[in-house]
């Protein structure tokens, strides 16, 4: 079985500002901030564990609403059972294929060469290795002209957590079937790929005329424009 492609968005948001939802610690605060929910007025890109803040998107329009993801793993989550019933335009990397009998409604994306600081823009591919990355190529390929991050840290707090949901009650966490997080170092490494492609990604938009901007002041990324959430939401209308 084989999935349609993710193409069939490129061009559909020419115009619009964009919020890629990542998964870092500082996506907490900005979950629990009184302007959250205004991001749903703009296209909204959740990036794998994200989803677990995406409130509601059990039902209601899914137009501009996306969750894209490289990590099979995501599906050894509990939060999975609800991305898979959300109404969403839902992409996953080629690399799922042996899934996609469990994901007919879903999309798909090849990953381009992306050698440092440079994007190849006749290939129709996705940044990699991870997802974050991969969302905000997504946005730029939509043609949204503003696009902000949420949640891009890279880096860990004193107790060693870097996702946002370590800080939810236990309760409200999600659950892993085999318990595993990735190890520092293993996140750590993901952080240098990572890093190569914000740059790419960074020259990309400017060729594109687009603005992209990290929502965290304090993010170890050093590719985009860093301004506050409460600054950008009290800017749009």
């Amino acid at each position: 079985m084989d999935l349609p492609s993710y193409e069939e968005f490129i061009g559909k948001h020419k115009g619009d500002t964009a919020f890629v939802c990542g998964a870092g610690l500082s996506f907490y605060n900005i979950i629990n901030h009184p302007g959250f929910e205004r991001i749903h007025d703009h296209v909204v890109v959740s990036v794998n564990s994200s989803f677990v803040a995406m409130r509601d998107w059990d039902k209601g329009d899914p137009d501009k609403r996306y969750w894209i993801s490289n990590d099979a793993l995501c599906r050894w989550w509990d939060y999975w059972i609800d991305v898979k019933a959300a109404k969403a335009n839902k992409i996953v990397r080629d690399s799922w294929k042996k899934h996609f009998k469990e994901i007919p409604d879903f999309y798909q994306f090849h990953c381009r060469p992306t050698p440092e600081d440079t994007i190849n823009s006749e290939d129709t591919g996705l940044c990699y290795c991870s997802s974050v990355p991969s969302a905000v190529d997504l946005c730029i390929q939509m043609g949204c002209k503003n696009i902000y991050i949420l949640g891009l840290d890279h880096d860990f707090d004193i107790e060693g957590r870097s996702h946002f949901w370590q800080m939810l009650n236990p309760k409200d966490q999600p659950q892993r079937i085999d318990k595993k997080l990735a190890t520092h170092q293993e996140q750590k490494n993901a952080f240098k790929y990572n890093d190569l492609a914000f740059s790419a990604l960074r020259q990309f938009a400017i060729e594109r005329g687009v603005s992209v901007v990290n929502c965290n002041i304090e993010s170890k990324v050093e590719a985009f424009l860093k301004k506050p959430f409460e600054h950008i939401i009290g800017e749009l209308r």
